[in-house]
């Protein structure tokens, strides 16, 4: 009897240990293929572009922040509502032609010095904020009306396109200062001059269309 139980015993550790040797396999195998996975092509470019994406989405929620602070300047003229995903979209446009360009210039293989180009492109955003100043005046004179909307508009629109062109030109460089990838420079100036599009249209139709308001225990009071 003590003879069957010891056989017994025997089976039932060697199937033990057959079942563990089989897990432990899988398992391994498992764990191989998931590092496998993990440190793939495909991975790799899912946590580069990832969590710039994830930054940049964060960054672009700051313009609802601008918004709700100029929530009654918004709601008293219906002009930056219509009017603002046109300047911010050129800020982004400008801003992202101007960092497409720097890094084309910088992949050629040829020296760049970021001053010359900086300088070089200060001097194209002054044309480009002018034009495209007067064209956004008469497009807001011409199909919404009023002077001083046309002004703010057409102002916002000045200020936008020249400053994007500039931090255009200029983010690829810094980019490469910090070792970052120059290519995420088109997205992330886009992202930028989204939200300094949203401040700077703010500001200066505050200044030009009156002053903010802000409700204060649900009364508005003006404030200078």
């Amino acid at each position: 009897m003590e003879e069957e139980t010891m056989v017994s015993d025997l089976h039932s550790s060697a199937r033990h240990a057959k079942a563990m040797l089989f897990f432990n396999g899988t398992n391994s195998r498992w764990t191989a293929s998931f590092k496998r996975f993990l440190h793939s092509s495909v991975m790799n470019e899912v946590f580069s572009r990832g969590r710039w994406l994830l930054i940049l989405l964060l960054m672009q929620s700051g313009s609802s922040f601008v918004l709700n602070f100029y929530s009654a300047l918004v709601k008293e003229h219906i002009v930056l509502t219509l009017f603002l995903t046109m300047l911010v979209g050129a800020g982004g446009n400008a801003g992202a032609q101007s960092a497409m360009k720097t890094i084309k210039d910088i992949s050629s293989g040829e020296t760049v010095c970021w001053r010359k180009t900086l300088w070089h492109q200060m001097q194209v955003s002054l044309w480009l904020g002018l034009i495209m100043a007067m064209v956004a005046w008469v497009r807001v004179y011409a199909f919404y009306g009023g002077i001083l909307n046309a002004c703010a508009i057409s102002i916002s629109c000045s200020i936008i396109v020249i400053t994007s062109i500039i931090i255009g030109a200029g983010l690829p460089f810094l980019m490469i200062y910090c070792g970052q990838d120059p290519v995420h420079s088109g997205a992330a100036v886009q992202v930028l001059m989204d939200l300094w599009g949203v401040v700077v249209s703010c500001i200066v139709c505050s200044i030009i269309l009156g002053a903010t308001k802000h409700q204060v225990n649900g009364e508005f009071k003006m404030v200078s």
